[in-house]
């Protein structure tokens, strides 16, 4: 478990490094890909307690978010996270088949 994260920390410092030095879409992508891991991990977790999350609309809003912040600045956030929070909440309720449609959301 420590040499574990003892090479993965070798190898991901200087990838982190390196994309917040270089910034931009670089940078961006770094974390987007951070967060579909740990957003993967999450819904693991919630699937297992009986959930029912979508991941694709998970992604889809993370990388949403991130091309704003990066083409936008702030200018765009709040539009996008009210689209996101009625467009999945809509599409978690067509989807669910279960009787707990917004618990999964």
């Amino acid at each position: 478990m420590f040499r574990t994260r003892v090479l993965s920390s070798a190898v991901l410092i200087p990838v982190v490094a390196v994309a917040t030095y270089v910034g931009g879409w670089v940078l961006a992508g770094v974390l987007f890909v951070v967060a579909v891991i740990a957003v993967y991990e999450l819904f693991q977790l919630m699937e297992g307690a009986g959930y029912r999350p979508s991941l694709l609309a998970s992604i889809v809003v993370m990388a949403a978010f991130l091309a704003a912040a990066q083409l936008f600045g702030q200018g765009l956030t709040g539009l996008v996270l009210t689209v996101s929070v009625m467009g999945t909440l809509v599409m978690q309720l067509l989807r669910s088949r279960d009787g707990h449609p917004t618990q999964s959301w």
